[in-house]
């Protein structure tokens, strides 16, 4: 798991029910509870309450146990139907983890070199620029080591700067700086010393290698630890606890020369020497190492030959058991490079970014999986401009182990530390162990409320309608909800939606309205919300949403004829929209459909039609609002597509014009787009789609006449049927969709 653990509270008991697999039970309602609602037991009086803001004082102290099945008054007798079956689960120690890649140049050098910062999330593989990360100065050429715990360490040429992991904001710790030289390699025994090694000054070089104590941050040569070689340009990685590594790299003697040295530190007594098991299977500079921390090391890229056009694939790897490096071909990188960096998790994966490749300064980023050894390209996690002579620093910070009677609660990713939108999930059964409902694991990290309802708002019947039906998850069925009608009639209507209210904008009432309506999710009211209009008004558009920050409204027509790329931002915490030119589609068009993934915090807008259909796909990056044309595309060209998501793994692109049936699947993970196996039940388009992670639902729509019937999309198997209890109360197409706390 992925959250951050919060907060614990002593164990006063535990039903027996909770250990069998999902059955009703009763329980005494501490208070007004409706059909549908999720509720938690207090463990201090035994009651259940809704997962609601309200109530955060006992939610704290308590656990999700499942919904409630009717209305209840307090005091009275509800009857909830519980998650399913609580499991014993082994739990670790539980870590926030990231990546850094900083500095470096992004053109012909000297010209553009840079202080830039990006982050990597290691539960995501998403790298995004992260602004206090940045290095107090522009440079290139670093080395990078870490303290595996609670500070990391930039280091060139007298400049040494420490990011704070906790906090992920780095300056200059000037006791830390190294002696004048740079293209060095560092290595860290993850607890109490740093080594950076190797030099250059013009053409003089040297076997250099200064200490960092860790406890102070003072950094100091430690001639036991110099190289056996004088050079510089070459790879460091550590086993994490007993040997470090440095390979490969160049010097003058007397033209310059590439070698295949590799030397061992022995972290106990900090002695280098020559260990000529582990020498590369080629001579090579400018080459990166990472490491898994336990079984296996990697030595991938550099040049062969001095200079970037020489730039190679080559991957070795070094078994930590016995020291020994040989090439492994299946790690090989994805594009020849040096001059670029690496991190790892430790554990699961490592990543290779940017470079020269070829002459040029790449974007690129390959990740290889620890368990396989294979290596492939990423584009999730591809930098956000081409650099070269950047660096790669791995940041951990340990969260607290729990013991046997804690109760813990999860504080939901992305939140700013609202603890009001905590949840609890489970008990600490053993040290180390917990009781842990699943289901309900799985809910609280990906969103900050329970799903209760999707609505379906707005479309066109013989003229524009202002209806909205409700669905109520729980059970699948339907009914209209006059009190989230739309503010006026209109067809052609976008949506996104944040933690406690859903936006609706745009849209066509006879004539193009930049118009916004806010429905409060506690209530299911919904009114015009000015605040939030449209920078320009149109219908027909897309949107998208991360749930906490950002929402995003794009493309769509302003006329008849006009086709437009505009993107608005509408921000969560203020309710005002406003233009976002960065964000604005590869090029106009209405009738996009725009497809949320919560997890990896981006959008897709999928196809759409500017004077005939087209099959592209545009993806957003909302934390940076940056938006790139996909060389993937949908399996056939078509807009007005209903779309569907399940916020971590899969979103989906359903029926569309033409009176198509198709449905095509986008894998977060990758960015790829392929068919899916099953098909809507009836060829529509102009439906829309709600869904509460478990299920989606695509109503309305038009097939040979308007529609009211309604598919469910089971997730777990992607099978798709027909289920009249969710059908819509009238029928329409070009229908608007918005799911509580989650936006499809």
């Amino acid at each position: 798991m992925t959250n951050k653990y919060v907060g614990r509270d002593n164990y006063i008991g535990l039903p027996s029910y909770l250990n069998t697999d999902t059955v009703n039970v009763t329980c005494t309602a501490g208070e007004t509870i409706q059909a549908g609602r999720y509720v938690y037991m207090d463990t201090k009086d035994g009651r259940v309450y809704k997962t609601d803001y309200t109530n955060e004082r006992k939610s704290t102290k308590s656990f999700i146990l499942g919904i409630n099945t009717a209305d209840v008054t307090v005091g009275n007798e509800a009857t909830v139907t519980t998650f399913g079956k609580y499991e014993l689960t082994t739990f670790l120690t539980s870590y926030d983890g990231a990546g850094y890649f900083a500095g470096g140049y992004t053109g012909s050098y000297p010209y553009y070199v840079t202080a830039l910062t990006e982050r990597i999330i290691f539960a995501t593989g998403v790298v995004l620029a992260n602004t206090v990360s940045n290095l107090s100065s522009a440079r290139y050429r670093l080395a990078g080591i870490s303290d595996g715990s609670t500070y990391g360490y930039f280091a060139s040429y007298n400049i040494t700067d420490r990011i704070i992991y906790s906090i992920g904001v780095t300056s200059a710790n000037s006791v830390s700086n190294v002696l004048a030289r740079d293209y060095l390699a560092g290595v860290s025994d993850n607890t109490t010393y740093g080594y950076f090694a190797g030099y250059t000054s013009g053409v003089t070089y040297a076997a250099l290698t200064d200490r960092i104590i860790f406890a102070t941050g003072v950094t100091s040569a430690n001639t036991v630890s110099n190289l056996s070689t004088a050079r510089d340009r070459l790879a460091g990685l550590s086993d994490g606890t007993t040997y470090g590594y440095f390979a490969g790299g160049g010097y003058f003697n007397p033209s310059f020369t590439i070698t295949d040295i590799a030397d061992r530190i022995v972290f106990a007594t900090g002695v280098t020497s020559a260990n000529t098991v582990s020498d590369l299977s080629v001579g090579r500079d400018n080459l990166v190492g990472i490491s898994d921390n336990s079984t296996y090391g990697y030595f991938s890229g550099g040049e062969t030959v001095n200079g970037s056009a020489n730039s190679c694939k080559i991957t070795d790897r070094i078994v930590f058991t016995t020291g020994i490096t040989s090439a492994n071909t299946a790690s090989n990188l994805s594009v020849v490079r040096g001059n670029f960096a690496g991190i790892s998790d430790n554990s699961t994966y490592g990543y290779f970014a940017g470079g020269n490749s070829g002459g040029g300064v790449v974007q690129t980023t390959d990740r290889i999986i620890f368990t396989t050894g294979i290596t492939s390209a990423r584009a999730n996690s591809k930098l956000s401009m081409g650099r070269a002579n950047l660096v790669g620093l791995s940041g951990y910070y340990t969260k607290t182990l729990y013991n046997h009677g804690d109760m813990f609660y999860l504080d939901t990713d992305g939140l700013a530390n609202n603890t009001v939108r905590n949840s609890i999930a489970g008990l600490i059964l053993y040290d180390n162990n917990l009781l842990l409902n699943r289901i309900n694991t799985y809910i609280n990290t990906t969103t900050t409320t329970s799903k209760l309802y999707g609505y379906f708002s707005g479309g066109y019947t013989a003229a524009a309608a202002a209806t909205a039906d409700r669905i109520v998850f729980s059970t699948g069925v339907t009914t209209a909800n006059t009190a989230s009608n739309l503010s006026s009639v209109r067809y052609g209507v976008a949506s996104a939606g944040g933690s406690l209210y859903g936006y609706f904008a745009g849209g066509n009432s006879g004539a193009y309205v930049a118009t916004s309506d806010k429905l409060t999710y506690s209530t299911s009211a919904n009114a015009a919300n000015t605040a939030s209009n449209l920078s320009l008004a149109r219908s027909n558009l897309a949107g998208v949403s991360n749930i906490t920050t950002y929402g995003y409204f794009a493309g769509g027509y302003s006329s008849a004829s006009a086709y437009v790329a505009t993107t608005d931002k509408l921000t969560y915490s203020t309710g005002i929209t406003a233009v976002n030119t960065v964000s604005n589609l590869s090029d106009g068009k209405g009738e996009v459909s725009g497809v949320s993934s919560i997890l990896s915090n981006t959008g897709y807008y999928c196809g759409g039609t500017k004077l005939s259909d087209i099959a592209k796909v545009d993806k957003l990056v909302m934390g940076t609002g940056i938006l790139s044309a996909l060389t993937q595309t949908l399996s056939t060209i078509r807009g007005s597509s209903a779309p569907l998501s399940d916020y971590t793994t899969y979103g989906y692109v359903c029926g569309g014009n033409g009176s198509s049936s198709v449905v095509d699947k986008i894998t977060f993970e990758t960015s790829i787009v392929t068919a899916h196996v099953i098909s809507l039940s009836v060829a529509k388009y102009g439906a829309a789609g709600v869904s509460d992670i478990v299920n989606g639902y695509i109503a309305g729509g038009y097939s040979t006449a308007n529609t009211a019937t309604t598919d469910k999309m089971i997730y777990s198997s992607g099978a798709i049927a027909a289920n009249t209890t969710s059908n819509i109360s009238t029928t329409r197409r070009y229908v608007c969709g918005l799911s509580d706390a989650v936006m499809t």
